[in-house]
């Protein structure tokens, strides 16, 4: 029985005697229309596991899943702001608001945040020790 060194050294041999082929590395000149850079995304363990099977009944990669994913979800951003847009070109006056549901969120946020200071305002003037305002 021929050892691990022999059989690599006769295949290397071998592969000395092939024929070659010349010519120059010739790179594509072409600029991708739509070049992709590689992200690298942290999931947890049971998680992956969940895309694998999801990717599987799909009959696609899991990579491939998570590209579709996060591109679907983008256009939908996307799709909504300009549905947001067209809708405030539309029906925005001075009785109608239209905005986004984040903005609305936020909106709501900062008057409950007023609302709150207002009230804490009211309870703290009411407290003993408190400085009540002259009028």
């Amino acid at each position: 029985m021929m050892s691990i060194e022999d059989r690599l050294a006769q295949e290397a041999a071998n592969a000395e005697t092939l024929p070659t082929a010349e010519g120059a590395y010739v790179r594509n000149r072409r600029v991708p229309k739509d070049p992709s850079q590689v992200y690298s995304l942290r999931l947890p363990v049971d998680r992956l596991a969940e895309l694998r099977q999801v990717a599987d009944r799909s009959a696609v990669a899991p990579s491939a899943l998570m590209r579709r994913w996060v591109l679907e979800k983008l256009d939908d951003i996307a799709e909504g702001r300009s549905r947001i847009a067209e809708m405030r070109e539309e029906h925005a006056s001075g009785d109608v608001v239209v905005m986004s549901r984040e903005e609305y969120e936020q909106h709501t946020r900062d008057v409950a945040s007023v609302v709150a200071e207002s009230i804490l305002d009211e309870i703290r003037k009411g407290l003993p020790g408190s400085v009540k305002p002259t009028a």
